[in-house]
């Protein structure tokens, strides 16, 4: 009775020790990443995004369609909670991120020991370290994936606890897996794959129990429990297949609400995303290999990858189907060898990364077909099928059971160390990207955007002229281009460009715009206004091309046709103050002061301290009260 007490208790220290472990590894292989900045992405979630940054966003985050890219709820309402911490600054955001990826490490450990899976700790470890995992923990826009899967982690256990016959009030554990699972999918909707996950946890549990092997949780990791084998024994599919229906139709739904917003919000309903089956299939059977390369040998890790050109006419490209028919094959020649764990590690991996294998167009497909945060959660399977290996291979010697997993975490860390430092500033991470990818004409783009912002225009200028290069049909290019020559001065070379850049796209809106704002400089004000017509008709939804569409109409004396303009403004961008104030103003003009009133009001809710505003909403008061006393 001592011994059995004392061994579970060293048993409890080791448990300590290892999630000790686990947790300051991770946390010293990603100090890189707290010290990092904004990047790319990051003013679209986070810096810049209203719902995040201003008055009544909670609301419209969980009840509109103001999401700037998405239906993310739980990340933005995240956001929203630390940007009233720690407002903009990316330290407290990098630290939630790691904190985040440490959680689900631990997490990991304890599905992975409820699985009876060898090597679960070393899986854990090595799944915290891997360098692929960087772009999800150092990408603060990234934080999609370290919270779904959280809860996607938290549901895998929900569920064991349900399926587990031992367990009792099992039912309230069903109804937390499904409550745990619906919060996955509000952060990252690619969690829709969980239902086959939690089919292949009971069904490895089932098996276990039939041939009488043990199964349940691991003694004290999540909870004291004595497995026994004919828990599971009786278990029938068809129940569990009905009980997983809630899941199913949960995750269905998600995934068409994303499938409509991707199409219809995020615009990949165009040529750039017009595959074919065939074509779809072979993006789909080339990227299952890439990221189990990227897994075996984790060098060149980029944050954009080079696009495959994609031809259903050249026998080369079926390679990749061919060597999946083959996995599948000698898969099923030697299943029994392999053992259910095996089989069950990669149906996992391939069924999570289902959603993003090119089956369903993703915005991010412009640029590339894969990404190393796709095989997040994904790459758990082959890890602990790695893991289970080294553990099992190098049993009878403990020197190598010990030394290979060492020397392979300090690899991996040394390797995430690397990685994480990319991601210190946009320019660090373009020019990496660059390197590592030279074909990438967004990777230019970005770098010259970020260069242009910080006024370093001649180096930007010449990066914009290698995005020139590679996309010399692109109006964008040009628009680039006479940005930064508008912002050197040279306000007529730039007026040259920005025709050029019409003349491939009459209606490309973003030029119209600009050279709407020449030819006011130039006291054109009827050519800008028609300029900036066109604009809004190519770019309906631009706040800032309404607003100064409307400042030139209040101009001319059309103030008809100013507060409509103001007022579509504001429809698309309520903290727009200034839009609110002019709109207050003009409304004044034509005799509506208390609307009028109700506009300033509002403009000083978003800034307090807008003079104008202030101003302006005094002198509508006095006329007021002068109404009134009438």
């Amino acid at each position: 009775m001592r011994k059995s007490i004392a061994t579970r208790i060293s048993h409890k220290k080791a448990q300590y020790l290892g999630a000790l472990t686990i947790v300051v590894l991770t946390a010293a292989a990603y100090i890189p990443a707290m010290q990092a900045d904004f990047v790319w992405d990051d003013d679209v979630y986070v810096t810049k995004n209203p719902l995040v940054i201003f008055p009544g966003g909670l609301t419209k985050i969980w009840f509109s369609l103001d999401s700037p890219s998405q239906y993310f709820p739980l990340v933005y309402s995240m956001f929203r909670v630390e940007y009233t911490l720690w407002g903009l600054n990316p330290v407290g955001y990098h630290v939630v991120n790691i904190a985040l990826h440490i959680m689900n490490a631990l997490l990991v450990w304890v599905v992975l020991s409820y699985l009876r899976v060898r090597g679960s700790w070393l899986a854990a470890v090595l799944w915290a370290l891997h360098p692929v995992n960087v772009e999800s923990v150092a990408w603060i826009t990234e934080r999609k994936n370290t919270l779904s899967t959280l809860f996607y982690l938290l549901a895998v256990i929900a569920w064991g606890k349900f399926i587990d016959k031992e367990t009792k009030r099992a039912w309230g554990y069903y109804i937390l897996s499904i409550g745990l699972y619906a919060l996955a999918l509000f952060a990252k909707t690619t969690a829709c794959t969980l239902p086959i996950a939690l089919f292949l946890i009971w069904w490895l549990q089932r098996n276990r129990a039939i041939e009488g092997q043990p199964h349940g949780l691991n003694h004290n990791l999540v909870g004291k429990h004595e497995a026994t084998a004919p828990s599971f024994a009786n278990d029938g599919m068809v129940r569990r297949i009905i009980q997983l229906v809630p899941f199913l139709v949960l995750g269905f739904t998600m995934g068409l609400i994303s499938i409509w917003w991707e199409q219809h919000h995020q615009g990949t309903a165009g040529q750039e995303f017009a595959f074919t089956p065939v074509e779809r299939l072979l993006i789909a059977s080339r990227a299952i290999w890439f990221y189990i390369a990227k897994l075996i040998w984790p060098a060149r890790l980029a944050f954009s990858y080079p696009r495959w050109e994609i031809n259903a006419s050249d026998p080369n490209q079926y390679i990749w189907i061919v060597a999946c028919i083959v996995a599948v094959v000698v898969l099923w020649i030697w299943r029994r060898s392999l053992g259910k764990e095996s089989l069950a590690a990669i149906i996992f991996f391939v069924s999570a990364l289902a959603p993003t294998l090119g089956f369903i167009s993703i915005y991010t497909f412009k640029y590339s077909f894969v990404a190393d945060h796709y095989q997040y959660v994904a790459c758990i399977g082959p890890i602990a099928l790695f893991s289970g290996a080294i553990v099992s291979r190098f049993k009878a010697c403990n020197i190598l059971r010990n030394v290979i997993p060492a020397v392979i975490i300090l690899v991996l860390a040394i390797l995430t160390w690397r990685q994480a430092h990319i991601y210190r500033d946009e320019e660090v991470l373009w020019r990496d990207t660059i390197a590592k990818n030279p074909g990438s004409s967004m990777a230019y783009n970005n770098l010259a955007n970020y260069l242009a912002n910080k006024q370093r225009l001649d180096e930007a200028l010449v990066i914009f002229g290698e995005v020139l290069k590679r996309r010399p049909k692109d109006p964008n290019s040009y628009y680039n281009i006479a940005g930064v020559l508008m912002a050197q001065g040279y306000i007529e070379q730039a007026k040259e460009w920005y025709l050029k850049s019409l003349e491939i796209d009459p209606s490309f809106g973003r030029s119209h715009a600009n050279l709407a704002v020449i030819l006011n400089m130039e006291g054109k004000i009827s050519e800008a206004i028609s300029h900036l017509q066109k604009a809004a008709a190519s770019v309906p939804n631009n706040p800032e091309i309404r607003y100064n569409l409307a400042c030139l109409l209040a101009e001319q004396g059309d103030l008809g046709g100013a507060i409509e303009q103001y007022r579509e403004a504001i429809r698309l961008a309520p903290w727009m103050v200034e839009a609110q104030c002019h709109l207050g103003q003009n409304l004044l003009r034509i005799g509506r002061v208390k609307e009028a009133i109700s506009h300033f009001e509002t403009a000083l809710r978003f800034k307090p301290d807008y003079l104008e505003a202030q101003s302006a909403l005094e002198e509508a008061r006095d006329l007021l009260v002068k109404e009134n006393n009438r």
